[in-house]
């Protein structure tokens, strides 16, 4: 089973590493939720559509809309193609892009390592259960939470911690909020972790965990994965600053260097910590609201990109 599970962590690996070769462009072309939405499409969706046998039929339904190259036939061989129904049992498994069936123990060495890691997740998520008991519960119905204009559905309890490193949201939907003196600045911490709720951002990361648990073993997909962590936390920058007044942006900035956003936290495969303080900060002062033209161009190019890798 584990020489099934490396090729096809090879062929992820692909898609992962185009997004992260193309990020210089598509960091100019899209915004960082719309980059966040093709890291899903490209390399989340992509996984899940080879892993039931289904990758690179799209063409089938649209066969008059293909483009001069799609990438996976850049980087899948004939050989691979027969190989799409290794999940199929007793079925005569076809050629790989490596054949390591004959390597001793990689079952029991390769399993070892995903079970050793999912201890560790466990674990890590303990601890994060066990902040829940030092903080104190924020009604939804506080002033500062029924006037902050976001929706607030989706949000299953909000805790306020002290001394707690940085402001983040578990995996079922819970804010853990640090305690600050100022009003301001606990309601703009509010506004962008409650947009990772918002915005369905745990999906996302719920698919590229499984990914990095069953195929650890990749360096572009622990590297795909810190650019898409990211784009994750612009997005939710960009959504906060579309909610609030141009005199307020400049202090979300300085919200961010005063309460650590730079500090990564490592705790359930969901949570959502901060990271890269000094690129956000850069990011919130250059924000500038787009135009329905520009969105419409954009929408259209990201079209083009996800054909070019579904097609």
């Amino acid at each position: 089973m584990a020489h099934v599970l490396i090729n096809c962590g090879i062929f992820v690996g692909f898609c992962a590493g185009t997004m992260v070769l193309l990020r210089p462009v598509l960091v100019r072309l899209f915004t960082a939720q719309q980059r966040v939405v093709l890291w899903y499409l490209c390399v989340g969706w992509y996984y899940m559509l080879s892993t039931i046998q289904t990758a690179g039929q799209f063409r089938l339904f649209l066969p008059f809309l293909q483009l001069p190259v799609h990438l996976y036939d850049l980087i899948t061989t004939q050989t691979w193609r027969d190989s799409l129904y290794i999940y199929e049992f007793n079925r005569r498994i076809g050629p790989y892009y490596v054949d390591l069936t004959q390597v001793p123990y990689l079952d029991a060495v390769y399993f070892t390592v995903v079970l050793a890691i999912c201890a560790w997740l466990i674990y890590r998520s303990v601890q994060t259960w066990k902040i829940r008991s030092l903080g104190t519960i924020l009604p939804k119905d506080d002033p500062c939470i029924k006037h902050s204009g976001t929706n607030i559905e989706h949000i299953n309890k909000i805790y306020v911690v002290e001394n707690l490193p940085t402001s983040f949201v578990d995996g079922f939907s819970n804010i853990f909020l640090q305690k600050t003196y100022s009003g301001q600045q606990m309601y703009q911490i509010f506004l962008h972790e409650a947009e990772h709720i918002n915005l369905h951002h745990a999906a996302v990361k719920c698919v590229f965990s499984i990914m990095l648990v069953v195929y650890w073993w990749n360096p572009l997909l622990w590297l795909a994965f810190r650019y898409m962590v990211r784009d994750l936390e612009l997005a939710c920058d960009g959504a906060v600053l579309a909610k609030l007044r141009p005199e307020d942006r400049t202090s979300y900035a300085k919200t961010l260097v005063e309460l650590g956003c730079g500090r990564q936290l490592w705790t359930q495969p969901l949570c959502f910590g901060e990271c890269d303080a000094q690129l956000r900060v850069k990011a919130v002062l250059k924000w500038k609201p787009q135009s329905r033209r520009l969105q419409i161009g954009r929408f259209a190019l990201m079209a083009l990109v996800i054909w070019f890798f579904l097609g």
